[in-house]
């Protein structure tokens, strides 16, 4: 039986998230986090996708977005598979990197995206890796105060 298609609404707002496949932690490695970020940011400009939130941790990553014009499946299944297509060439292996398909909830709710935003930067406090969101290296929470990763 096929999968259901996806829901596509064109300005949409979004949580996008997914799991390394076999409990891989891929993004523990900045340059594959940094491979990750420069997929993300191409497919964003080419695509129209507006990025309130992002946060890699070291198995999964979260993302809080506006869809363009683009449909959402297309940009973030770009995303996902050049990253896995380029890890497997540099590291000669083979399969997929991601647990499965990414996920994607709607978000309607103002509240609900204000609340979500700060759950993305609060992830890596959350998991213990830092006491700061400021202080994960690959996390949005760190754009405004001029620290971003690149």
């Amino acid at each position: 039986m096929p999968r259901r298609p996806r829901v596509f609404v064109e300005g949409g707002i979004y949580h996008v998230y997914n799991r390394f496949a076999r409990g891989a932690e891929l993004f523990a490695d900045s340059e594959e986090a940094i491979e990750f970020l420069e997929i993300l940011r191409k497919a964003r400009d080419r695509d129209g996708l507006t990025v309130f939130a992002w946060a890699l941790m070291s198995n999964h990553y979260h993302m809080a977005v506006r869809a363009g014009p683009v449909p959402l499946s297309r940009t973030t299944g770009y995303v996902q598979a050049r990253f896995g297509q380029r890890f497997n060439r540099r590291h000669r292996s083979s399969g997929p990197r991601w647990q499965s398909r990414y996920k994607a909830q709607t978000v309607e709710d103002p509240q609900y995206l204000d609340w979500l935003i700060i759950y993305i930067h609060l992830n890596p406090v959350i998991a213990e890796l830092v006491d700061d969101p400021a202080e994960h290296p690959f996390s949005g929470h760190r754009e405004p105060l001029g620290k971003s990763w690149g």
